[in-house]
């Protein structure tokens, strides 16, 4: 009986101890940087790095490899999919786990922005390629693998890897909490394509113009992912300028987050085969990270590419931390000098770069910015001990002095209406004060009545007023119980009438012209409609002379087209050879006989027969010539022209002075 207990006390004890060794066997995570490049141009190099994997699974304790996503430069180009597909199956022959997060170079054409295509993505990676696999547990939007997420137990302990989309969507956002919600006794690693930037701060908006606002930058999902105590890592690509970089944060709920980016893709070789080991020792609680090449067979040793950092949370007791970031302007996101960061009593101005960085002891803070020309703002922020705390602020312009002020003090200047101005009602009216204590309340007193009350030094209103003369009075009170006031007077007069606006409008350029026979004019209608036409626009032309007429570009047009400029041409009729050749016989034909019957006709009354019917025959040759056109034409002078436009029972006119030569 002695020796069965003592057998079973031995083996408990094994057990025990077997148990915590393997908690404490360190064990590898392999991160992929942006593979792109390789996939498309250098397959071979990309080869070389999972058959590496595969190879030294055992020796390293291989436990997981993780894509930092842009598998390849378009997945929609079919030598890339297989090239990417032949390299990771080496992975699936090895039975090793991986996780392949989406960059922005994985949507199909490479463009994100175009709706987030996945067609080419889901085909070699979605769902289906890690079907039967006991550590996928699920993805979001269904049938996607955008985002998933995997559980694994490396030595006893499970851990949750967390795979989303490239800046996130908030819908993947809120899927993302609820996994880490449902999740919380399992230490989380986090991938996503864009988190860390290149400085070692975080992605934000003014760093990339990747996605339009509402896609979640590294700053805006580190805000969500802080509230999680599981979360122990980012990791990240997408940036190519200084190839890596990397910061420690403490998070709300004390645990701290290694945030971590790498991307070769500039090297040659198409990023030279470089990735990165990330060794965790749970027995010193450090976490050794190396950058390796498989195709080169060396490492990167720099202080960027090999370094080691704290697995949990140190909790070092320095008795101070950083604070640090950056001050933009909103719109530009240009650097903001000189602009004055304070908290607890303490203050710091930005450099040229809009950079400022405070020496702070541990614990909560309420941070403020202030800037000449820009309005404020104010943050809360806690600074860990012995790390340092990125916070960073985004300014807007600040509202214009409404006028130079009166430099006494206390005074209030008031700056509109203007001393003895007319107005119209309402009246806006803008007072500021100058005070050296803090102003408390402002009032506006219009003929003896308030009219409107605000707190702090400057009041803008709006007030109604009847028509007439008005006395208006501003009063201030500060902190130390001072009043002081200003007073004016103004005069209120009836608003200009405005004329309704009109259905349908028509207006000509140039109003007037002066056009030879035989030529034509050009004249540009410019039409509007208050946009209550339903019927098409006809246009037309009255007033116009004989021998002339007028044409438009458009002789109809949608009222869904306006406001439209309509190119109306007036043309006259040439006189031609012909005519003028006409003209000259009956003329000849008029005047012959008077040259040849006269001199030989004899006697006082046969010369007045022959004069008299002469005379009948140049009137009847005249009227001939005059309905056949040849004499000289009658449309010449000025007339009024009227171009009309017509919708349905609307009607509009414009006037145009036509001279003709």
């Amino acid at each position: 009986m002695r020796a069965t207990i003592s057998r079973a006390c031995s083996l408990a004890v094994v057990l025990f101890f077997s148990a915590i060794c393997a908690a404490q066997t360190d064990f590898t995570i392999i991160a992929l940087p942006d593979t792109q490049n390789e996939s498309q141009f250098f397959p071979n190099v990309l080869s070389s790095q999972t058959k590496w994997i595969a190879d030294n699974q055992d020796r390293l304790n291989i436990r997981m490899v993780l894509g930092e996503g842009d598998i390849v430069n378009d997945f929609s180009d079919p030598e890339q999919q297989e090239s990417s597909d032949s390299a990771f199956r080496v992975l699936d022959n090895a039975g090793i786990p991986y996780m392949l997060a989406i960059g922005n170079h994985d949507y199909d054409d490479a463009a994100p922005k175009n709706g987030r295509p996945v067609k080419g993505f889901n085909r070699f990676f979605g769902p289906s390629r890690y079907a039967g696999k006991a550590y996928y547990r699920g993805n979001f939007p269904t049938g996607s693998n955008e985002n998933f997420f995997g559980v694994l137990n490396i030595g006893g302990k499970d851990f949750l890897f967390l795979i989303l989309e490239f800046m996130p969507r908030p819908e993947s956002v809120s899927w993302a909490k609820s996994i880490l919600q449902a999740n919380p006794d399992k230490e989380a690693i986090v991938v996503t394509h864009s988190f860390t930037y290149i400085d070692n701060t975080r992605v934000d908006f003014c760093d990339t113009n990747d996605m339009p606002a509402g896609n979640a930058t590294g700053d805006d999902l580190w805000q969500t992912l802080r509230k999680f105590p599981n979360v122990i890592m980012v990791l990240s690509g997408h940036l190519t300028n200084g190839q890596a970089g990397h910061r420690s944060d403490i998070a709300d709920g004390g645990n701290l987050v290694n945030e971590m980016m790498a991307n070769y893709q500039t090297f040659p070789n198409g990023g030279d085969g470089w990735l990165r080991i990330l060794t965790f020792h749970p027995a010193s609680n450090t976490i050794s990270v190396q950058t390796f090449s498989p195709f080169l067979k060396r490492f990167k040793t720099d202080t960027r590419n090999q370094f080691t950092v704290p697995y949990h949370n140190p909790h070092l007791q320095t008795g101070a931390g950083t604070l640090s970031g950056m001050v933009r302007n909103t719109s530009d996101c240009t650097p903001v000098a000189g602009a004055t960061i304070s908290t607890a009593g303490k203050s710091v101005t930005t450099d040229s770069k809009g950079r400022y960085s405070l020496q702070l002891a541990p614990g909560p803070y309420q941070v403020s910015v202030s800037a000449p020309g820009a309005t404020g703002d104010t943050k809360n922020e806690t600074v860990a001990d012995g790390f340092d705390t990125d916070l960073n602020f985004f300014l807007n312009a600040g509202p214009s002095t409404p006028c130079p002020p009166n430099s006494a003090s206390p005074s209030i200047t008031i700056c509109s209406p203007a001393e003895d101005a007319e107005v119209t009602s309402p009246v806006t009216v803008v007072a500021e004060t100058t005070d050296k204590n803090p102003v408390k309340t402002m009032q506006a007193f219009l003929d003896g009545e308030t009219v409107s009350t605000g707190s702090g030094g400057t009041l803008t209103a709006q007030i109604s007023a009847a028509s007439g003369r008005h006395s208006l009075t501003i009063q201030a009170k500060d902190n130390q119980g001072a009043i002081f006031v200003n007073s004016i007077d103004f005069t209120v007069i009836a608003p200009p009438v405005t004329p309704a606006p009109s259905k349908l409008s028509m207006n000509v350029s140039p109003a007037q012209a002066t056009i030879s026979l035989g030529r034509s004019a050009i004249f540009t209608l410019a039409v509007g409609s208050d946009g209550s036409l339903t019927q098409p626009v006809a246009f037309a032309c009255s007033g116009l002379p004989s021998g002339v007429h007028c044409a438009f570009d458009q002789a109809r047009i949608k009222p869904a087209k306006l406001p439209a400029n309509i190119k109306l041409t007036i043309s006259t009729l040439p006189v031609t050879s012909a005519q003028i050749v006409g003209k000259r016989l009956i003329w000849a034909a008029i005047l012959l006989p008077c040259l040849v019957v006269l001199p030989f006709t004899k006697g006082r009354q046969r010369r007045r027969r022959c004069v008299g019917l002469l005379g009948a025959v140049m009137v009847v040759a005249v009227v001939i010539a005059g309905c056949q056109g040849l004499t000289t034409p009658s449309n010449h002078g000025s007339f009024a022209v009227t171009v009309t436009g017509t919708s349905a029972d609307v009607q509009s006119s414009t006037a145009i002075n036509l001279t003709l030569n």
